[in-house]
């Protein structure tokens, strides 16, 4: 999730409006629901969190471990081939880099490369509102 804008001393900040959103929540909020790209391999993602998309490490998070994986496996009786499990590796450490950029406010979401007109619309409305206070 975007991180809030930092303090500055000395100015009054504006009240705490609750939990914070990600950015898919926030769409759908306001009306939008964002044209995800097609999963073709939905079991591998229910795996991924099955397992966690990340573990605790000494200073944060860290990818899951090849230890979490076998564990995992013998848990739930899925054998998994060499090449799933190293996809489930793969997509444990692009979870962690992308939820790490994420929380950059202007980041645009992951799934699109440029805003959509509905997108666009959505925002204006929203500038609206607000300014017509």
């Amino acid at each position: 999730m975007p991180k809030p804008p930092e303090r500055r001393k000395g100015r009054k900040q504006p009240e705490d409006e609750g939990p914070r959103l990600s950015r898919l929540q926030q769409l759908r909020e306001d009306g939008i629901d964002p044209d995800l790209p097609p999963l073709r391999a939905a079991h591998i993602v229910d795996w991924l969190m099955q397992i966690g998309p990340v573990e605790a490490a000494g200073m944060g998070q860290a990818p899951i471990s090849w230890q979490s994986i076998q564990g995992w496996q013998q848990l739930t009786g899925i054998p998994l081939e060499p090449g799933q499990a190293k996809l489930l590796r793969r997509l444990s450490t692009d979870y962690l880099v992308e939820n790490r950029a994420a929380e950059d406010p202007d980041r645009p979401p992951p799934w699109t490369a440029k805003p959509t007109e509905d997108r666009r619309n959505a925002v204006s409305r929203k500038l609206r509102s607000i300014f017509a206070r």
